[in-house]
């Protein structure tokens, strides 16, 4: 909040690293669970209808970088839970928009962290061909392309309606 270092965060290099490997990101000692986030990005949240929570942070930081209310929990997809929903209920927008990757184990928490938010949970999907998380997007895409998909998400229960409809 005081714009204080709080934390180290390593990521592994994937051209020489394999999954057996552990964690794709670890951290310091003593702090390796924050939840990314700063007061300006939620501020931010007054002038938008919404605030995003991203899967990682690069991706949080990256829309922050746009000036969008962007906000993620570190460690992994499974991280985010009940404790962090009080810090992203401090903004009373219209929408929680759950940016997740778009892989399989985005897709589901994402899920389960919109639902979280009651009606105010929404989850955004793109093609896969855009990439695969937020940053990748933006290194191939205009912002505003991932604006719409941000119009267009849909609660949990809409979603899971679309998913039924194909099998």
């Amino acid at each position: 909040r005081k714009e204080d270092l709080l934390t180290l965060r390593f990521r592994r290099d994937d051209a020489v690293a394999t999954e057996e490997m552990g964690s794709k990101y670890w951290g310091m000692t003593g702090r390796n669970e924050p939840f990314l986030y700063n007061e300006k990005a939620l501020e931010l949240a007054g002038d938008w209808d919404f605030v995003v929570v991203c899967e990682g942070e690069l991706d949080a930081l990256r829309l922050y970088q746009e000036g969008l209310p962007a906000v993620s929990c570190t460690n992994g997809v499974e991280a985010f839970n009940e404790h962090f929903v009080k810090v992203v209920r401090q903004c009373d927008t219209k929408r929680v928009i759950i940016a997740y990757d778009q892989d399989m184990p985005g897709k589901i928490h994402g899920m389960r962290v919109a639902r979280l938010f009651g009606l105010r949970g929404r989850v955004v999907s793109w093609p896969l061909a855009w990439g695969k998380d937020v940053s990748e997007v933006l290194s191939k895409l205009p912002l505003d392309r991932l604006m719409k998909r941000f119009d267009m998400a849909e609660t949990p229960m809409a979603v899971e309606r679309y998913w039924q409809a194909f099998r």
